[in-house]
């Protein structure tokens, strides 16, 4: 069986190349996917701006691309966990679905994201544009992975980081994903620094969810 995993992008060409290389490779497991967002679209994402590329939208769609003719997918994250207020998310509501609709147009294969809400902007924009469930969403029944299937026709889950080891859950979730075409991902690691001076290092942070707002 063949390995498909995702990396994230650093919108280098140099990485394009890489992965093209690496595949060629090892093709019992391939980078087949990867993911990012612009600094644009900085307020509807899970990172701060001054972590996201300043790249222009004409590069980006060139990016995407050149990506595509190397048989990778973009994946386009879209996860922030607060849109605002009421108030604020309709202000700025036409502004979010212009941006849906430059990822639309863009060629980019799926958009990840954690809200409902934000699926139904883009289901209003695209209708076929692959959803895939943040692992920011906290998945943790096969019942909230059935809602968004039926709700908004999501085609891949981003496991919830707390539940990665529990084996009973994950070939109930699996299962459930394989009957209904959706890929399941798993978060291999913990990656989040918990800050505990010299035994500093990956586990439960307290600050995550924090600084996902």
């Amino acid at each position: 069986m063949q390995n498909h995993l995702k990396i994230g992008s650093n919108f280098d060409y140099l990485l394009i190349d890489k992965i093209k290389e690496i595949n060629d490779k090892h093709t019992e497991s391939i980078i087949d996917e990867v993911y990012g967002s612009r600094r644009e679209s900085a307020k509807l994402t899970a990172r701060p701006a001054f972590r996201l590329p300043d790249i222009d939208r004409k590069d980006f769609c060139e990016y995407v691309r050149q990506l595509k003719s190397a048989g990778v997918s973009f994946n386009y994250t879209l996860n922030s966990s607060h849109l605002g207020s009421k108030e604020e998310i309709q202000k700025n509501e036409s502004t979010i679905l212009e941006y849906i609709s430059f990822l639309s147009r863009s060629g980019v294969d799926i958009i990840t994201v954690t809200l409902p809400l934000m699926a139904e902007y883009i289901r209003s924009i695209d209708k076929k544009i692959g959803i895939e469930i943040s692992t920011i969403a906290h998945i943790d029944t096969v019942t909230q992975v059935a809602i968004w299937k039926e709700r908004y026709g999501i085609c891949k889950v981003c496991g919830n980081l707390y539940k990665n080891r529990e084996i009973k859950f994950l070939k109930s979730l699996a299962d459930y994903c394989n009957t209904n075409n959706i890929v399941l991902s798993v978060m291999v690691n913990e990656f989040c620094g918990n800050g505990l001076g010299e035994k500093s290092g990956a586990s439960n942070c307290i600050y995550r969810d924090h600084c996902y707002s």
